[in-house]
């Protein structure tokens, strides 16, 4: 049923008057008198008045202008067609012949439930799981998975209510979300294994957890040593980055890995530096390097008795930590431990949210949301068609030859 989007825009129905008075003629009904002579007329009477509307025909064309013109400016809108439509997304990764055949019976199915008994038959809708998602027939696979989440969230706000929506996925998912999606509408969530090509990741799906797995796919950090000052902790920092370097993959090059300037000297943070971690970089200061930014800084890193020994905050776009203790064994055993290196680079680079995980773990939520605005067909290009074409026929009628031959 259409709607108007702006009801405001009838007001101009008021203008409908105008032609009404433009074309209204008010004639006095006379009657001519044979008479001899005036002295022998007698009282005259007083004649009828009859209102009458001139050129009908022309009249209704502009009458009929003024009305789409109203409607023009409400801006009518009709809600898209194909509410009973189902969907069938496929996301890069499932295999070509497992692709054929989960699509095969879902559509067959569709069209079989789709129909309402009416014998008509509803068009499903095969789209990949991807940007302006494109045909399954008439579209490659897409290459990869990043944002297809995302793209999920999409299609559930463009889709239309109602429509049934089924996602075939590979066993594994990449570039997925820190949570699990949520959408405004039950989905038919399918797993279908690859035949002729393997997902993306290891061999089996399989997700990678724990310990140092985390920080794997990200470059080491690297530890630059800016000022030493007087003190022999940055040994201690030369060797946990060294640590760091060791368990890296060496044929890759690590051009993206995060820089951590280390100032360790007693007294103020020189401007120089104050301004580079105001442009985004990471300082490691002393326990005695001095900072206004600092107080008040939560703890970053803990001892085994739950005493802080690193404390961080933000400066500007850059990040800065400082040692709460001199960088000394007996003032930090910590430093002595095995695990020191790798809780140090946890502080300094948190491993980032998982983004590989299991489909049948990753099912969208249902609820919470919705529903979407409904998208919506305008009707003001074909108004102003019907308008320009009124328009030409109105100036015809008017300025034609019959009315010039009037007299």
């Amino acid at each position: 049923m259409p709607t108007l989007l702006l009801p405001a825009g009838l007001a101009a129905l008021a203008a409908l008057a105008l032609p009404l008075l433009l074309h209204l003629v008010r004639r006095e009904e006379q009657r001519p008198i044979d008479f001899a002579a005036l002295r022998w007329l007698s009282a005259r009477v007083r004649p009828r008045r009859r209102l009458r509307f001139e050129d009908r025909l022309l009249l209704a064309l502009r009458l009929l202008l003024i009305v789409l013109l109203a409607l023009l400016l409400a801006r009518p809108v009709l809600p898209l067609a194909g509410g009973g439509a189902p969907w069938i997304v496929a996301a890069p990764g499932v295999g070509g012949q497992a692709l054929r055949d989960a699509v095969g019976p879902l559509a067959a199915g569709g069209d079989a439930d789709g129909t309402g008994g009416t014998g008509d038959s509803v068009r499903v809708q095969r789209r990949w799981l991807a940007a302006g998602f494109p045909a399954l027939d008439e579209a490659s696979p897409p290459p990869d998975l990043q944002a297809s989440m995302s793209l999920l969230r999409e299609l559930d706000m463009r889709m239309p209510a109602g429509a049934p929506l089924v996602v075939l996925v590979p066993p594994v998912l990449d570039g997925v979300d820190a949570e699990r999606p949520r959408l405004s509408r039950p989905v038919e969530w399918r797993v279908i294994s690859p035949d002729d090509a393997s997902a993306p990741g290891d061999e089996g799906g399989s997700t990678s957890t724990g310990g140092d797995a985390g920080n794997d796919s990200v470059a080491a950090p690297r530890i630059v040593i800016r000022d030493a000052g007087n003190s022999a902790g940055a040994r201690y920092l030369r060797a946990a980055s060294a640590a760091w370097q060791a368990h890296r993959d060496r044929t890759r090059r690590d051009d993206g890995s995060l820089v951590v300037q280390a100032w360790l000297a007693t007294g103020q943070l020189p401007s120089e530096a104050i301004a580079w971690i105001e442009a985004g970089g990471t300082a490691l200061l002393a326990h005695d390097t001095l900072l206004s930014a600092l107080d008040g800084a939560p703890p970053l890193l803990r001892d085994e008795q739950g005493r802080p020994l690193l404390r961080g905050a933000m400066l500007g776009k850059g990040r800065v930590l400082q040692w709460t203790r001199p960088l000394e064994p007996d003032a930090m055993p910590a430093l002595l431990d095995a695990d020191f290196p790798h809780r140090l680079r946890a502080a300094l680079q948190p491993p980032p949210s998982p983004a590989r995980v299991l489909a049948a773990e990753h099912a969208p939520r249902v609820g919470g949301i919705g529903p979407w605005p409904q998208s919506r067909r305008e009707l003001s290009p074909w108004l102003a068609l019907a308008i320009a074409l009124l328009f030409l026929l109105e100036r015809w009628l008017a300025a034609g030859p019959r009315r010039e031959s009037e007299p």
